[in-house]
């Protein structure tokens, strides 16, 4: 695995009665110089079973030099200017995260190329008595001068004790299938079942609005339903080789 040095470290640490501060900058030593920022807070952090954690991290990094062919195999992501907040709260477990990312000039290579202008986001993670839920807001995505309109995700999990129940809610406001089609074209093996067929039926046009929800019991009953609407979409080699070109609607099913 590759050595990590940091360099210009600079830390604060301090007391008052049951509450304890950390905070510091430093930066990774490298040919672009990554930068980071962080506070952490302590609560009545004598007391493990009462102690509350808030904590922050920033950062200015260069993905490439974190993420190696080391780190993940046959990977090698060779660029990626990353700004990214983080926050986080703690109370026996993380209970929330959220913050905002930027991305720019992302660019990786697996078996095939892949490149990105620009992706960035919002983002809010919430622990529930009974599940979680995510909310990831602004998504920006911009790849070969074609930009996305704004985009967002909703997600929500729950269990259900009594009723023997797991249940996965969810939005997705806009995407569009040929962009995410060559995202994992170049992120699958060349033999994988998927790939294959994202590459044989070639599916072009944009999904917006889909709404969805995924409820399983103990006896093994999935109950779903989702809704969508697609424009301009397009698949090859489908049904006896026919292909479909730019049609537009909605689907519902349950």
């Amino acid at each position: 695995p590759k050595t990590q040095q940091f360099t210009d470290v600079d830390m604060l640490l301090s007391l008052k009665s049951d509450y304890l501060h950390f905070s510091g900058t430093f930066k990774q030593k490298s040919k672009k110089a990554n930068k980071y920022r962080f506070i952490v807070n302590f609560e009545n952090y004598r007391n493990s079973d009462t102690m509350r954690t808030k904590f922050f991290l920033a950062g200015n990094v260069q993905l490439g030099q974190w993420i190696t062919k080391e780190l993940v195999a046959d990977f090698e992501l060779q660029n990626g200017d990353t700004v990214f907040q983080l926050w986080g709260e703690k109370y026996k477990d993380v209970q929330r995260l959220y913050g905002d990312i930027n991305i720019k000039d992302l660019k990786w290579r697996r078996e095939e190329r892949y490149s990105l202008d620009t992706i960035s986001a919002n983002f809010n993670w919430e622990k529930h008595q009974r599940g979680w839920a995510l909310n990831v807001n602004n998504i920006e995505w911009s790849r070969l001068g074609s930009v996305w309109p704004a985009s967002g995700i909703y997600l929500k999990y729950l269990e259900n004790p009594e009723k023997k129940t797991r249940s996965l809610l969810g939005s997705i406001k806009f995407m569009r299938l040929g962009d995410l089609g060559q995202l994992l074209i170049s992120l699958l093996p060349n033999d994988d079942e998927i790939r294959k067929n994202i590459e044989r039926y070639s599916l072009q046009g944009d999904i917006s609005n889909l709404v969805f929800s995924i409820k399983k019991s103990e006896d093994t009953k999935t109950d779903f339903y989702y809704k969508f609407d697609f424009d301009r979409f397009t698949i090859q080699n489908w049904i006896k080789n026919m292909s479909v070109e730019g049609l537009t609607g909605s689907v519902a099913a349950n």
